[in-house]
């Protein structure tokens, strides 16, 4: 399981950096196009433990 999200991953990044090298020009260009998935993929890593801190707190201890 772990091979296949290692896979998948290595996939998206091998299409991303031909996408990029080959649809942008210049340095602005490509550095858009790979800071607007980072930045979306960081948010996303940051808010998940987030969503267990309210799942908890619904907890009547």
């Amino acid at each position: 399981m772990i091979l296949a999200v290692l896979g998948v991953e290595a996939v998206f990044m091998v299409a991303d950096v031909l996408g990029v090298l080959l649809a942008a020009d210049t340095h602005e260009e490509r550095s858009t196009i790979v800071g607007v998935p980072c930045v979306c993929f960081t948010s996303l890593v940051f808010f998940t433990p987030l969503t267990f801190i309210v799942d908890i707190r619904g907890l009547n201890f």
